[in-house]
């Protein structure tokens, strides 16, 4: 029982750690987002992520051809 009490204390800590590593890239890309968001909302935001990199490589390329 101890070993399972463990391992539950093991995997809520996980699960603490990435849900704030994932909030954590949602405010470094200018959004704002809390660890204990809804874990759908938390799923969305490596895709957000994804369209703020290619926001910012297009407005690279924008600026690039102007000069």
């Amino acid at each position: 029982m101890l070993a399972l009490t463990s391992q539950v204390t093991h995997l809520e800590e996980e699960n603490r750690q990435l849900r704030q590593a994932l909030a954590d890239c949602a405010n470094h890309v200018g959004a704002v987002a809390s660890p204990r968001c809804s874990l759908d909302f938390l799923l969305m935001i490596p895709r957000e992520v994804q369209l703020v990199i290619e926001r910012l490589r297009k407005a690279g390329d924008d600026v690039t051809q102007i000069r």
